[in-house]
Formats: structure tokens, sequence, C-alpha cells
């Protein structure tokens, strides 16, 4: 699975032709992992620092400040796995065993509990065998969950975000390639001294589409983008060609069965109008 998860983005983003170079993709994307590790590693250190200065006499997550920085890392690389999290709790009690009177919530209990430490602790009678098998590797322990928790969950962040712009970028190309493509067509259209585009020379345009198109859907589609009912099409309304064309044939059928059965004024209104786009999509 964890296979799976890595390679899919990955594969998806080195297909485009502009992510293809190997060596500047990994320059910025080692630059954008450092900038969020050494975000990462600040705030644990400033937040360690805290904890050792205020707390270092009362808890023993936070007597030293190696020991105040580890507590804090396996709290942030732990804070989505309870079986870590409820031992860490449930040790860290308003009673202490050496002591027969109840200890009132602390400072450093609200810091903890903010923070959700879930650190070692000396391994008492209940839990000596986990103790002593958590300690025997704490380095494993701790690369590990900084691994699953931080590096990978950076890499995939910076993958998706770069994915997410290439397809971004992509469909700013398209729209804007489409647009080219509706001026060429309108100029080449009206290039013999007209400004506008009637319905005979619709249908000549609409000859390219044939025979999924006949004429009486082709005139459809004419009257579809003629919202200002003059006979002939500006280029604001044959802007809309390209919505049109992406429509099923099904649906274009569909409009001119209801058009037949319609009185024409109620067809062009606005409201069927809407009505037909919310039905297209």
């Amino acid at each position: 699975v964890l296979l799976r998860l890595l390679s899919r983005p990955t594969v998806s983003l080195v297909q485009y032709d502009s992510l293809r170079s190997l060596l500047p993709n990994l320059f910025a994307t080692g630059q954008r992992l450092g900038v969020g590790l050494a975000l990462i590693i600040g705030v644990l250190l400033v937040a360690s620092i805290i904890a050792f200065i205020c707390f270092a006499e009362d808890n023993p997550h936070f007597q030293t400040f190696p020991m105040s920085m580890y507590s804090l890392a396996v709290c942030m690389t732990t804070v989505n796995f309870p079986d870590v999290m409820l031992p860490s709790y449930q040790r860290t009690r308003h009673v202490q065993k050496h002591t027969s009177e109840p200890r009132t919530v602390d400072g450093h209990l609200l810091y903890q509990v903010s923070f959700n430490i879930s650190s070692q602790t000396k391994p008492n009678s209940a839990s000596d065998a986990a103790g002593l098998a958590l300690h025997a590797t704490p380095l494993f322990y701790m690369g590990y969950m900084m691994f699953v928790a931080i590096v990978l969950a950076l890499v995939f962040a910076v993958i998706y975000s770069d994915y997410r712009g290439k397809l971004r970028r992509d469909v700013y190309a398209r729209s804007a390639f489409r647009d080219w493509m509706l001026k060429c067509c309108w100029y080449s259209l009206t290039s013999r001294s007209r400004t506008y585009v009637g319905l005979e020379l619709w249908v000549d345009l609409m000859k390219a589409y044939e025979p999924s198109l006949p004429r009486d859907q082709v005139e459809v589609l004419f009257k579809a983008l003629d919202t200002s009912e003059t006979g002939w099409l500006s280029f604001d309304e044959f802007r809309g060609l390209y919505h049109l064309l992406s429509l099923n044939v099904k649906v274009i059928r569909g409009r001119t069965r209801l058009a037949s059965h319609l009185p024409p004024w109620l067809y062009k209104s606005r409201w069927v109008q809407c009505l037909l786009a919310l039905g297209t999509g």
C-alpha cells in the first residue's frame, strides 16, 4: 500500500514533458523539503526549550534538554496513534505512587496534554517488558516515526502540490488555446467583409460534424447561440460554440424535441435555457 501511494503520484508527475528533467526537479523538491523540515525542527526546538526551562524539576519528561526534545518529537510523530498516546496519559496522573497526597494540576501537566506528549517513561511493574523493549530501540523507533509521519507527509505534499499546479496550468493552456481557435474560426468566417455569422454560413460550418449533427440539430444549436434573436451571431455569442459542441448528441436531440413542442417564445426564454444548461452540466 505504501509503495502504491508513493508511486502513483510520482508516475503521474513524471509523465509531463516539463517535469522530465530529473536533477532540476530533485533540487527544487529538496529545497521545499528542507524548508519544511527546518520549520518543524525550529518549532520542536522552541517548544523543547520552553518545556525544559519551565517544567524540568516537576516532570520526568523534561528533566534534560535532550529528553525534552525527544518527548516532544515522539508527541509530533505519534499524535495519530492512540495505542502509544493512551499509556502516556495513563502514566501522567495526579497521584504519585511515592506519596500519599494527591497533587494538583500543575502547569507541566497542561503543557504535556496540550502538546499530546506520547514519550517514554521509566518502566513500572505493570509494563516492564514493554518499557524495556521500547527503551532498547529508541533510535529505530524515532527514525521510523519521523520518516512515516513527517518525511512522507512532506513528500506527498510536495508531489501533489506540483501535480495540482501542473494540472491548473494545463487547464489554463487549453482554455487559451480554445479561445484562440475560436477567434481564428471567427476571423476566417467573417473575412469576406462580414461582421456576423448567419444561419447559412453556420450550416456550412457544421457540415464538418455530419452525420452526427443533421440540419435540424444544427438549427437548434444556432437558435441556442442566438440569444439576441437577431438571426445572426456576434462574436460573444459565437464563443458559446465550444460548450454546445461538447454536449451529448442525445441532449441535442432532446432539445430538438423540446423546441418542436414548445412555442418559440417559451423555448427561447431565459429560464428555459437556464434549465437546459443545468440539465446538461
